[in-house]
């Protein structure tokens, strides 16, 4: 009888922990979908601390806990809704309430998501109100309903009707974190795409849709909403001869809304191709090869204020090159500004900002499509009689010539220390980053530089002012660099000032002891001791641009002399050249992976060579034939468990007959070292990180130095397993370009890498 009383009381005490649904061990099982539950966490306990994946406000009350059975590419919708409090789902692809998956949150108490299941098992619902005890309602259904749109993803639609829904699609908010293109073309030739929006609720100032015209990123600029005031039609204007619009969704971290929806239709184009021996400067595309090109206010006139026109000038006959000869030039100087670029839209070369009576002169396309954008911004005050150009074309393509100083590429030489006065030149195509250096972080905002090298000739003191014409904030960077240098691969500079004070003077002067200012300083760092034959690159940024204002230059204090010989001046590897060698120990031998990016017509191939010290063997192993672009691939040796062995990646341009990137590993087979890797497909980018101690937090910045993703691990969880730990990052709504990942460890060391997502 006793046994028989102990049993019973073991069973229901089973029988209530499996109804409690208080832990992973004894969740409440959903069978199938959809699924409907009411319920309270109240008496269910608290089994996922705080701060509950990292969020902080979540974990410190009672959580209930459903588990369910789902397929890789499953997407369910998931609706929550408590009485008070804040509505909270945290999914968990193994029961661990530190390793956080997916976490969903709203900031009233109700939220509907659409959640797309990355991997297949079984996924552990965690439910909870951010203010304790309390009852709620949970709904889960898959969702295979057909489409009834077009949700917002990263890639192109052909279409001229239809929906188009936020990314969250009609039935959803919108995620967090999304940062998603879509660029909608018209399915019907030589018409241009119209959205009319029927719908629109963003979290007002936080979350946007930013519109551009034409497929090109960058490109000009339409409109940029937020809050929830219906947008009026957008239509694009064909000034790209392509009638597309570029769509550009971007949410924070917290806090959704039900989003947009647009119908689409396609209408003639606004601005269709332009034709005459005669055009002023307007939106649209002009295919010519004979003509006279002159600003809105033709050759009797000012243009006005307050413009902004794009116009593309390509060549009537195919495979010819634009060519524009400036007779006469004059606009407001550092106010009213006319941008050149090579190619179609303003994502091309920048060949140039011209403002005064600064003449572009004569300018000749390169790019393969043979045309010239021409892009000018008038300010609300003061006009000038524009320009006058003649417009012609040739067989040949053109090598126009970035400004001196313009990029890194294309610095300024500078020959002697002599003061000199510069203006920045707008950054092409995005924002340029310092990577962090001594006591700072990274530095990104610079849109407006000034690029110069200098090469040491007698050694001693540097020392410069930097004087602003007016008042801007001047930001500037110094690195050392080799007689031939790669603009990729600066590293943190070695000594920089981000935080100029009123009057803004900025640079290095004696009695200063710190080497890097980022906020809060005097503008100055210490002077530096320079060496015979050292040379040396310094970036300078007008923080406060646009517009930007001049600045002067002043060596006065430095007791080095510069080389006055312009073969000693330091020159830039080709733009966009680099490859990056990873190894890691797999079951089957070594896996290489490599990736990189080969410049515009580059014809040639990678190389991968093995050296074996040991044997004393150094022989290719893999050699595969690569376009220009980004690039990736990778190779298993599985051959010899030698220590050490050493790898080398080589990126050869058969037209130029030389390797214009490199790059080498070492392996220490079966030795434990830290390394930070990294590879990347459609769907993710896997970091991995090797050695004896976790990492404590990661984060990954965009182009511009927001952050897009960032992940504190101590709190979040770690699979640290095998002297490894793996994070895997959703890539599919970022936009391609270089990324900067920074992995820090509890000691405060950090390691930054730029990762490259295509």
């Amino acid at each position: 009888i006793m046994i028989k009383k102990l049993l019973l009381l073991v069973a229901c005490a089973i029988s209530v922990s499996l109804l409690k649904a208080n832990n992973c061990s004894s969740p409440i099982t959903i069978t199938s979908l959809p699924f409907s539950y009411t319920g309270t966490t109240c008496g269910e306990g608290n089994d996922f601390p705080a701060p509950l994946c990292g969020n902080a406000g979540w974990g410190a009350s009672e959580d209930m806990v459903f588990e369910v059975y789902l397929e890789a590419g499953t997407t369910i919708e998931i609706t929550l809704s408590f009485n008070s409090g804040k509505a909270g789902v945290f999914l968990f692809n193994e029961c661990d309430p530190l390793a956080c998956n997916i976490t969903l949150l709203s900031d009233t108490s109700f939220g509907t998501w659409c959640v797309t299941i990355p991997a297949t098992g079984t996924w552990y619902i965690v439910v909870e109100d951010s203010l304790g005890c309390d009852s709620f309602s949970l709904q889960i259904i898959e969702d295979n309903s057909p489409p009834t749109g077009y949700s917002m993803f990263w890639g192109t639609i052909n279409a001229c009707s239809g929906t188009l829904y936020d990314p969250g699609g009609p039935n959803c908010n919108y995620p967090d974190n999304a940062l998603v293109r879509t660029v909608i073309c018209p399915s019907v030739p030589g018409q241009c795409v119209q959205l009319d929006f029927t719908s629109f609720d963003l979290e007002n100032s936080f979350d946007y849709l930013y519109v551009f015209e034409g497929n090109q990123c960058a490109n000009a600029p339409v409109a940029a909403f937020t809050g929830n005031t219906l947008p009026p039609p957008v239509q694009s204007t064909g000034i790209y001869d392509n009638g597309c619009l570029t769509l550009y969704f971007y949410s924070d971290a917290t806090v959704n809304f039900t989003g947009f929806s647009a119908n689409i239709s396609c209408v003639p184009c606004v601005s269709g191709p332009l034709t005459g021996a005669t055009v002023n400067m307007q939106n649209g595309t002009w295919y010519t090869c004979s003509g006279n090109f002159y600003d809105s206010g033709g050759p009797l006139f000012d243009y006005s204020n307050n413009e902004d026109y794009m116009l593309v000038i390509c060549p009537s006959t195919p495979g010819q090159y634009v060519t524009v000869s400036f007779t006469s030039f004059d606009v407001e100087n550092g106010f009213d500004f006319l941008y050149i670029f090579d190619g179609i839209g303003n994502c091309g070369a920048c060949l140039g900002s011209f403002t005064g009576t600064t003449s572009p002169g004569t300018i000749t396309a390169s790019s393969p499509s043979g045309c010239l954008t021409f892009w000018f911004q008038s300010d609300g005050l003061f006009t000038r009689p524009g320009w006058s150009a003649t417009v012609s074309c040739s067989s040949t393509p053109g090598t126009p010539s970035t400004p001196a100083g313009s990029t890194c590429q294309t610095p300024l030489c500078l020959l002697d220390t002599t003061a000199g006065t510069y203006t920045p030149f707008e950054s092409e195509c995005g924002e340029w980053i310092f990577e962090p250096c001594s006591g700072c972080p990274a530095f990104s905002g610079a849109d407006y530089l000034y690029f110069f090298t200098f090469t040491i000739a007698t050694g001693g003191t540097l020392q410069f002012t930097i004087n602003p014409a007016t008042t801007h904030d001047f930001d500037w960077a110094l690195w050392r660099i080799d007689s031939i240098y790669d603009c990729s691969q600066l590293g943190p500079p070695i000594r920089a000032s981000w935080d100029a004070p009123p009057p803004y003077q900025t640079g290095i002067a004696p009695g200063e002891t710190d080497v890097c200012e980022c906020a809060g300083g005097t503008g100055y760092v210490a002077p530096l001791t320079v060496n015979a034959g050292e040379s040396y690159l310094l970036v300078v940024n007008d923080w406060t641009a646009p517009p930007p204002e001049s600045f002067t230059l002043d060596f006065t204090g430095t007791t080095a002399t510069f080389s006055n010989n312009t073969a000693t001046c330091p020159s830039a590897v080709l733009p966009l050249s680099l490859i990056r060698l990873r190894a890691r120990s797999v079951t089957e031998g070594i896996e290489l992976s490599w990736f990189g990016f080969a410049p515009e017509g580059f014809d040639g191939y990678v190389e991968l060579w093995k050296e074996i010290p040991e044997r004393g063997e150094n022989y290719r192993i893999h050699k595969r034939l690569v376009a220009s672009g980004p690039f990736s691939g990778s190779f298993i040796d599985n051959e010899d468990a030698l220590s050490p062995l050493i790898y080398r990646i080589a990126l050869y341009d058969i037209v130029r007959d030389k390797v214009i990137a490199e790059d080498q590993v070492i392996v220490n087979v079966g030795v434990s070292y830290s390394d930070v890797s990294w590879f990347v497909n459609q769907d993710f980018l896997q970091v991995n990180i090797s050695g004896e101690e976790p990492p404590s937090r990661l984060v990954l910045y965009e182009p511009g130095g927001k952050v897009v993703w960032e992940k504190d691990i101590r709190n979040c969880g770690v699979k640290f397993t095998g002297d490894q730990y793996i994070e895997r990052i959703p890539v599919m709504a970022l936009q391609k370009g270089i990324y900067l990942l920074e992995v820090e460890w509890s000691t405060g060391k950090r390691v930054y890498d730029k990762v490259i997502i295509w």
